[in-house]
């Protein structure tokens, strides 16, 4: 991490969004942006019936703490979900109400609205909305930039140009983004897909980090 990066996280809670205004390397290695994958991939798993884990959820709900005299892979561990509990409830989405923003969202203009969420779905071909944001999340990451969750023609053209982590990350992304995983399954509350996931995008992953790591120490 370098020291501009370093002044501007340092001692703070951030959410994973505002990296992105860096250059990649000056933030995170490669190792470190599987691993990040990896991390997020996992929480999603664990946290996707809980309002931590809103329909609606983005790299701005991912936050970390970094203290100035601890490595940055360290602070990949504080890794937390930033929700408003009593508003933010995932039944708001079905019962028509307008959720407010989270707090790192208010005034970046990155808060979607219900109609916009159901417009996507209902138009342009999202199987499973909480799959969908958090392979837009990987996409992100593997590309190190800001794309719109909204633009599903941005989003799925950029993952099937995406490379920069090789051929497995591009997958696990993309089966993500597309919920398919070999099943004629989009509740990801059925076990089978949440077996199917971690079988597939999470394995993938995790043999893709475990090939660099062996590369990197040769």
């Amino acid at each position: 991490m370098t020291p501009e990066v370093e002044a501007f996280v340092g001692g703070t809670v951030t959410p994973l969004v505002d990296l992105l205004r860096f250059p990649m390397y000056n933030v995170l290695s490669d190792i470190e942006r599987i691993k990040l994958a990896i991390t997020l991939l996992k929480a999603v798993l664990k946290f996707h019936s809980t309002p931590w884990w809103p329909a609606w959820w983005g790299l701005k709900d991912a936050l970390i703490f970094h203290r100035t005299d601890a490595d940055f892979s360290m602070s990949l561990r504080t890794l937390h979900l930033n929700a408003e509990i009593e508003h933010r409830d995932l039944a708001t989405v079905n019962a028509g109400s307008r959720p407010p923003p989270s707090t790192a969202s208010i005034g970046r203009g990155d808060y979607l609205t219900q109609e916009a969420v159901q417009h996507a779905m209902e138009n342009h071909g999202i199987r499973n909305l909480t799959l969908y944001g958090v392979g837009v999340a990987l996409l992100e990451i593997g590309l190190w930039v800001r794309i719109p969750w909204e633009d599903h023609v941005q989003v799925r053209r950029k993952t099937a140009r995406l490379s920069f982590l090789g051929r497995q990350y591009r997958t696990a992304t993309k089966r993500l983004i597309d919920c398919d995983f070999g099943l004629a399954i989009e509740d990801i509350n059925d076990p089978r897909l949440q077996q199917a996931i971690f079988q597939s995008s999470v394995a993938e992953l995790e043999s893709l980090l475990s090939k660099i790591q062996i590369d990197d120490d040769s």
